[in-house]
């Protein structure tokens, strides 16, 4: 499994994408597709950010060594607990707009002296006690870092350097679509415009402070520029439910094409 921590640490660049439907096998089919990371999605998803589900869900990603990311509905340090516990290596958090915010959920996901994380001995992560506790402790704080989406103005035009400046923030992600809503809706040209001010002010500030940048991506030539600019991660704008659509309306298509061809020949 890519320890994606590390990678962005080292300037690597990596690729994952998102799983909505709320099924462990459809994060194993994903994960045996080459992604570097997978987000199961406990926000937009159907996937409760809770309970045996989600474990079997991040569990089906160490089947197949994809690296097992959870997003949340909320900055709230009981998710993030579940989450890390159940041995996810990554917590995406929405509405990081101040440094308070950023620090919360920080410490939610490490264990003292990094953080104020609760300690949980036969879970998963420690494969049920397998795994020493101190060797577990400095892994855990090592290795699990927090995502945090930046969504809301203020953490542009106010807080961004509190944000930056947390100790053990590593990366931050631009929430495009929430941020686009918020300062006047999407296909306005100036709101076009202020978004792309606000990432080339968050990708410049977060260089000078190593914090690592994840950008949404819609194609390799998104991808391309983005990590132009000095993004480390990158997450695939389609998530399962879209490719499958996607999937299945090509076939569709091209099926019923020949069944004309088929029924005009006859």
């Amino acid at each position: 499994m890519k320890n994606i921590t590390k990678a962005l640490r080292k300037g690597d660049l990596v690729v994952g994408t998102c799983c909505d439907i709320s099924d462990p096998s459809v994060v194993e089919i994903v994960g045996r597709c080459g992604w570097d990371f997978v987000i199961i999605n406990a926000e937009g998803g159907t996937v409760s950010p809770f309970g045996a589900e989600l474990e079997n869900m991040i569990r089906a990603a160490y089947a197949v060594d994809v690296t097992p990311v959870v997003k949340i509905p909320e900055n709230n340090a009981a998710m993030i607990a579940t989450c890390v516990k159940l041995g996810a290596k990554a917590v995406e958090v929405p509405k990081i707009t101040t440094g308070e915010d950023a620090r919360r959920a920080v410490d939610a996901a490490k264990y003292p002296p990094l953080g104020g994380r609760m300690t949980c001995w036969g879970v998963h992560a420690t494969r049920y006690g397998e795994q020493g506790w101190a060797e577990h402790i400095a892994e855990a704080n090592d290795e699990i870092t927090i995502l945090a989406v930046l969504e809301e103005q203020a953490a542009y035009e106010e807080h961004m350097d509190d944000i930056l400046d947390v100790e053990g923030l590593e990366v931050v992600l631009i929430g495009w679509y929430d941020l686009e809503l918020r300062i006047g809706g999407v296909g306005d040209p100036k709101v076009a415009k202020q978004m792309n001010e606000y990432r080339r002010k968050l990708y410049t500030r977060a260089r000078e402070k190593n914090v690592a940048i994840l950008q949404f991506v819609a194609d390799p030539e998104a991808l391309t520029e983005a990590a132009a600019m000095g993004a480390g991660g990158f997450f695939f704008a389609q998530d399962d439910m879209t490719m499958l659509r996607n999937a299945s309306t090509h076939w569709a298509t091209e099926l019923k094409k020949a069944i004309k061809q088929c029924q005009a020949s006859r």
